[in-house]
């Protein structure tokens, strides 16, 4: 029997052409893989923009903190504004922490040397190979710089879950120990939310570099594609195509160009602005511990002779000296331990009016220090996004606080009466349509609130411990994206604007008893003398002069009515005096604003004084109650940023115990809370 040759190359090329369509399915597969990586991450970076809190929550698991309001991101508007950086510079003026900064950083400089490594590789590439490169960097780019921001905030965000969910068993869930961003570690959170803020698709340029990248990456992929799929046509082609190949180029980029030299330039000049950035601006910063995360940047202000005349301190920010271009400020004493330190915290004004002279400050916290008035260098920060003011004697703001436009989160909170605020701006809300988060707490003579109309992205409002607070602003029916509202110790507020415009939007309404629980302002009889008046937060003979009943015409609407009977068990409900941050630090149980009353506030803070010392700064350890005799033991705590002292509170007794049996919470110390439960196993 004959061998026929033509049969025998048929059969090899049968078999060299079917083990290439295996090798090209394999391509293929991870091809797809890789295109659905793509889209499912651009899928991921819309519903960011989107819907930017339900997706957070779902990737930071954060859903049950604060009722899904944890983070407050700005919900998209219909106009967006336009921003013309790159991804490496926003990275840098942003402040992102080094090692994302770094990541970025290599990233750019490995696409930059991939051109002349294919340029003067010793063996000529492939336009295969080329093809594979040029995806993989366009990868980087469009994904795989996203993902590690992603990944970076996962493994660096750290909040205690399961304690959380134990204090959610003892206390309502809007009571202040359940406030979970309030209590969460601020330059954590600062960090989070930056990296976070900057996947979002923000404005129309971003947008359109994003879209660009994809399309790139798409290209490319497409391209790979086809050099995948070309060996099979090749050999399926007759004579005259295979002249063609193997006279055809096989590779796309120019072999050893002198343009080359232009990428490494690229390469090199990344790296020296990065390196020069970081350098510069750490230098500048290097005295300023209160400065927790700081703009990397080459080109510094500098502060002009006499900027400073009335600080007193002798930090980098001097005549001449380079202006730390600060981003976040965060100085903050958590739990005092001794009276003095509460009474009179030290004065962080300097400390504003320095890190605040380059005009980048977006993120101000201050917890139990001394700032009576914000200090005017502070207006030029035009993109402050988050102030804190908790327990630091401010009892105004000025009229040029209204120029914070892309203001995100104001809290506030007073002591009493001299150390609260008297008096805000009209027009301070006008423009804050950025605006999503408001805590005013403790301002007892505080008579007048600022108009609504402006916080068209408000989501969350707390007002506590008005006693002089007698209206809402009208415009407070605007507030259509409301979640979360709590009017808390108000007890002379008459009556309440429309709500029926935000009952799809409230998922949390709170109303302790006011007068318009009783003065027939819900549509039932008067009765000054009920106990849902609120007339006991208040200590006061004349408070029966301020309550009248309302006429028919000043009656609640039917869908103020509505809101009311859908939270029926939190509005105007008659029960115990819940204790504010400042009450509990003073060691009482209701309001006192009345002048009459300054001997009930002495004793008060004597008795203060006493806890402080006899808790000598050491949570959890068990201390006496005054007044209680023997039986009247209690536990020292530092509750919502108040000094260390004895308090009574069975639930956050209750709650120490718990975390100690679950093992969750601060390390337990047997030497002081064997009481609770601590062993030393």
């Amino acid at each position: 029997m004959t061998h026929d040759p033509s049969q025998h190359r048929k059969r090899q090329r049968q078999g060299r052409d079917q083990r290439q369509w295996h090798q090209s399915r394999v391509f293929f597969a991870a091809l797809a893989v890789v295109l659905v990586l793509c889209l499912g991450w651009t899928l991921w970076l819309v519903l960011l923009t989107v819907a930017p809190n339900e997706a957070i929550n779902y990737v930071m698991r954060t859903k049950e903190l604060d009722n899904g309001s944890f983070w407050l991101l700005v919900e998209p508007t219909p106009m967006l504004r336009g921003l013309g950086q790159f991804v490496l510079y926003q990275t840098l003026e942003a402040g992102f922490p080094l090692p994302l900064v770094t990541t970025c950083t290599v990233m750019i400089v490995l696409n930059a040397l991939a051109v002349p490594a294919l340029m003067y590789s010793p063996v000529p590439p492939s336009q295969l190979i080329e093809a594979f490169v040029d995806s993989t960097s366009d990868l980087l780019v469009a994904v795989g710089f996203p993902v590690v921001v992603l990944g970076y905030c996962l493994a660096t965000f750290e909040y205690d879950r399961k304690s959380m969910r134990l204090t959610a068993e003892l206390f309502n869930s809007w009571s202040f120990q359940c406030a979970a961003r309030v209590q969460a570690d601020p330059l954590q959170t600062a960090i989070i939310y930056k990296s976070l803020e900057g996947l979002r698709l923000q404005s129309v340029a971003v947008c359109l570099a994003r879209i660009g990248n994809n399309l790139t990456l798409l290209f490319g992929l497409y391209r790979l594609m086809e050099l995948l799929r070309r060996p099979q046509l090749s050999a399926a082609a007759p004579g005259p195509s295979r002249g063609y190949q193997r006279t055809a180029k096989t590779s796309i980029y120019p072999r050893k160009h002198p343009l080359a030299g232009l990428f490494v330039a690229l390469a090199l000049g990344t790296v020296i602005f990065v390196m020069e950035s970081v350098r510069i601006s750490q230098q500048a910063c290097a005295s300023q511990p209160l400065c927790v995360m700081h703009a990397h940047r080459w080109w510094l202000s500098r502060t002009s002779s006499g900027d400073f005349s009335s600080s007193s301190t002798s930090g980098p920010v001097q005549s001449g000296a380079y202006n730390c271009p600060c981003r976040v400020l965060i100085d903050v004493d958590l739990a005092p331990s001794t009276y003095s330190a509460w009474s009179d915290p030290p004065d962080a004004t300097a400390a504003v009016e320095e890190l605040a002279a380059s005009g980048d400050l977006e993120l101000l916290q201050l917890v139990n220090r001394r700032l009576p008035e914000l200090p005017e260098r502070l207006r030029h920060c035009t993109h402050l996004k988050h102030i804190a003011l908790v327990f630091t004697h401010t009892t105004t703001l000025p009229s040029w606080a209204a120029e914070f436009t892309e203001l995100q989160f104001l809290h506030i909170e007073g002591k009493s009466q001299a150390l609260s605020l008297a008096t805000l701006p009209q027009e301070l809300f006008a423009s804050m349509t950025h605006l999503t988060f408001i805590h005013l707490g403790v301002h007892p003579i505080l008579r007048e609130l600022p108009a609504f109309g402006g916080l068209t992205n408000l989501r969350s409002m707390t007002l506590v411990m008005m006693s002089e607070l007698r209206q809402l602003p009208s415009d407070l029916t605007e507030l259509h994206n409301l979640e979360t509202f709590l009017l808390m110790m108000a007890p002379l507020v008459e009556t309440v604007p429309d709500l029926s415009g935000m009952k799809e939007s409230l998922k949390v309404l709170v109303i302790e008893p006011a007068a318009f629980c009783c003065n027939g302002f819900r549509g039932t009889d008067c009765d000054l003398s009920s106990a849902v008046c609120g007339t006991g937060w208040i200590q006061s003979d004349s408070i029966g002069e301020h309550l009248e009943c309302l006429p028919t015409e000043r009656q609640a609407t039917p869908g103020t009515l509505e809101v009311f009977t859908t939270f029926e068990t939190s509005v105007c409900m008659s029960r115990n005096p819940p204790s504010s941050p400042a009450q509990s630090a003073n060691g009482s149980e209701s309001a006192n604003v009345d002048d009459s009353n300054n001997t009930v506030a002495e004793d008060s803070e004597a008795i203060l004084e006493r806890g402080i010392l006899q808790c000598a700064g050491v949570q959890y350890r068990e201390c006496k109650l005054e007044g209680m005799g023997s039986s009247g033991s209690g536990m020292c705590l530092s509750d919502r940023f108040t000094p260390i002292s004895c308090t009574g509170s069975a639930n956050d007794i209750e709650l120490r115990r718990r975390q100690i049996a679950a093992r969750v919470g601060p390390n337990c110390n047997p030497d002081y809370e064997t009481w609770l439960g601590c062993t030393a196993s």
